[in-house]
C-alpha cells in the first residue's frame, strides 16, 4: 500500500469520525445500523472529494445529500410489500420517482412529498416518495415497496422553486448543500439564483 493510498484512506477515516454527531442523530431517529453505516462512508467520501476540489476548504453547509439526509432524515416505516399504494392510487413511471412523488404531492392535498434514501434492493438508493395525512409511506414509483425509507420531508413551496430553478425534479443540488438548512432562507437563495440566471448543479 503507497503512502498516498494510505494518506487517502485515513483522511476518508477522519472524516467518518467528524460525521459521528448526524450518525448519531439518525440511529437515534431510527434508521438501521446498514443505513447509517452506507449514508457515513459515502457522506466521508464526499466530504474528502469536496476538500480536494475546494483546496482544503470545508463545506460550510453539507459536502453530500447523504450528509443533508442523516443531518435531518426521518425513518419511514415501509407500507407492506405487496400493498406500497392504498387502493385507485395508480403507480407511476418507472425510474422516475421525483417527477412521480412531485405529481402525488401536487395533486392531492392528503400527500406530502418525501426526498432521500430507500433500500429497493441491496443497498439505499438516492429515491422520492410521498406520505399520506397519517404519515404512512405511499410508494409511487416501484412495484412493490422498499425495504427501508429514511428521507427529509420537503414543502410543495420548496419544490416548486427548486423545480423553477433547477428546471429538474427533486430538491436535491447545490444551493441546498451550500448552508446550514433552513427551508425560508433555501427558497429565497434559490429564487435568488434562478432570478440571476444560475442554474444550481445537481453536485455540490
Amino acid at each position: 500500500m503507497t503512502t498516498e493510498t494510505r494518506s487517502w484512506i485515513e483522511a476518508v477515516q477522519e472524516y467518518e469520525a467528524e460525521l459521528e454527531p448526524v450518525k448519531q442523530r439518525a440511529l437515534d431517529a431510527g434508521a438501521s445500523e446498514d443505513m447509517v453505516s452506507y449514508l457515513v462512508r459515502t457522506a466521508a467520501m464526499q466530504r474528502y472529494v469536496h476538500t480536494v476540489n475546494n483546496r482544503g476548504q470545508k463545506p460550510e453547509g453539507y459536502a453530500s445529500f447523504e450528509e443533508f439526509v442523516l443531518a435531518h432524515g426521518q425513518v419511514f416505516e415501509a407500507p407492506p410489500a405487496k400493498k406500497p399504494r392504498p387502493k385507485g392510487f395508480r403507480k407511476g413511471r418507472d425510474k422516475l420517482c421525483f417527477m412521480n412523488a412531485t405529481h402525488a404531492a401536487f395533486y392531492g392535498d392528503e400527500y406530502h412529498y418525501v426526498e432521500g434514501f430507500a433500500v429497493g434492493g441491496f443497498f439505499p438508493v438516492h429515491h422520492a416518495w410521498v406520505t399520506d395525512a397519517e404519515g404512512n409511506v405511499v410508494e409511487t414509483t416501484w412495484k412493490t415497496s422498499g425495504g427501508q425509507y429514511f428521507g427529509v420531508p420537503f414543502s410543495m413551496n420548496v419544490v416548486g422553486a427548486t423545480i423553477r430553478a433547477t428546471n429538474v425534479y427533486g430538491v436535491f443540488n447545490a444551493v441546498l448543500l451550500d448552508q446550514p438548512y433552513d427551508p425560508d432562507s433555501y427558497v429565497e437563495r434559490v429564487n435568488e439564483a434562478r432570478e440571476s440566471g444560475r442554474r444550481p448543479r445537481y453536485h455540490a
